[in-house]
């Protein structure tokens, strides 16, 4: 089998792949599964509305897939995802799981040329992420997966991550979680590296969609290390120096939440730790929908949080996390059509105009 090469065969799943495995005499490759949650009732959100989004109707009860680690003896790893490639030249699309893509293709073969293959006689775990660049998807997506490695019990001397230099988040969550740069293998472009045994954690859950242990983890990993900031128990948390997804009556939003005691805060502006420590002090959380608010994890059991959305997008990610976290969880529609509400990729980054009546009323609702 010649190693310097793309993957001759494709598997959607671990499970796949396992079952075709089987008929390969000598193989030491498995796949160990962990049993720690089952499906979960969420409690409905609140809202001045009559009826719910149809979104969070249909994600109140769910049940995540198995949390597993698979072990690849003589591994490859390839490019800057890491992608996860068998000693017999398989990929399994689920350990190194791509958003965006069309009709099951994977970048992966995008690459023109393989570069050369460098050994490593250790066994390496593999946490790499095609959106590890973005905040939500680096915790839960990349760190949350530490927990997998821990439960195994199984050595491992190198860590394979797609870290971005230039995002200092990264860098501060691997330095307060002990991994130091003499660990990390740098997944990039030229990165092709055979493994005496690549352990590759599975995602956690759906994407998107965290389990209730992983929102555990990464809080008692993370939550000691909060630095005070402010002290302000009411946040409004602005995305005016974000890219997109901007409130564009935010003047108006910020006049009459001040009138309720509310701080404007820019998470751009502050290091991870006083993020921490912000959102472990506050008492109510008003945001547009964004990666910051991953930082949920850190507020006090029973804390509010009001989330804001384009009709044309809405995401439940931080309402599940609410639930985890027993937070009350709140949502509130800018203006627009109303008629369907729905989840469109293409409608991510629209800007939102809130109703300022409708916020007052959900702010009293919240017995502010």
């Amino acid at each position: 089998m010649h190693k310097s090469n793309k993957p001759i065969r494709i598997y959607n799943t671990v499970e796949q792949w396992m079952q075709a495995a089987l008929n390969k005499p000598g193989s030491q490759d498995a796949c160990t599964y962990f049993s720690l949650e089952e499906g979960t009732l969420h409690t409905s959100p609140k809202s001045v509305y009559h009826t719910i989004c149809r979104q969070f109707a249909d994600e109140q009860y769910r049940v995540c897939p198995p949390a597993s680690l698979t072990m690849l003896h003589n591994g490859r790893c390839l490019g800057r995802y890491g992608t996860a490639i068998t000693a017999s030249n398989d990929l399994i699309f689920e350990l190194s799981y791509e958003y965006f893509v069309e009709n099951g293709h994977h970048s992966i073969f995008d690459i023109e040329k393989v570069p050369p293959l460098h050994k490593y006689y250790g066994n390496a775990a593999v946490l790499t992420f095609s959106m590890a660049h973005g905040y939500y998807h680096w915790m839960f997506d990349v760190l949350a997966r530490l927990r997998l490695l821990e439960l195994s019990g199984v050595r491992y001397d190198k860590i394979v991550l797609n870290v971005d230099q230039s995002l200092p988040f990264q860098a501060e969550t691997l330095q307060l979680m002990n991994i130091g740069q003499e660990k990390i293998i740098y997944a990039g472009p030229h990165t092709h590296i055979e493994a005496r045994a690549l352990l590759i954690p599975s995602l956690t859950g759906y994407t998107g969609r965290p389990p209730k242990w992983a929102c555990q983890y990464l809080r008692e990993a993370l939550l000691p290390y909060g630095t005070p900031y402010g002290g302000h128990e009411r946040i409004y948390i602005s995305r005016k120096h974000a890219q997109h997804r901007h409130v564009g009556n935010e003047g108006e939003v910020e006049a009459l939440l001040k009138r309720f005691a509310f701080q404007t805060v820019y998470l751009e502006d502050m290091s991870l730790q006083e993020q921490i420590g912000l959102f472990s002090k506050a008492r109510f959380i008003v945001a547009p929908h964004g990666a910051g608010l991953a930082n949920l994890l850190f507020a006090p059991e029973g804390a509010k949080v009001l989330e804001f959305f384009a009709p044309s997008y809405v995401n439940v990610v931080y309402w599940v996390l609410c639930n985890h976290l027993n937070l009350e969880y709140y949502y509130l529609l800018g203006e627009g059509d109303r008629s369907v509400t729905y989840a469109d990729g293409s409608n991510r980054g629209e800007n939102l105009i809130m109703n300022i009546s409708e916020l007052e009323a959900t702010l009293l609702q919240a017995e502010l």
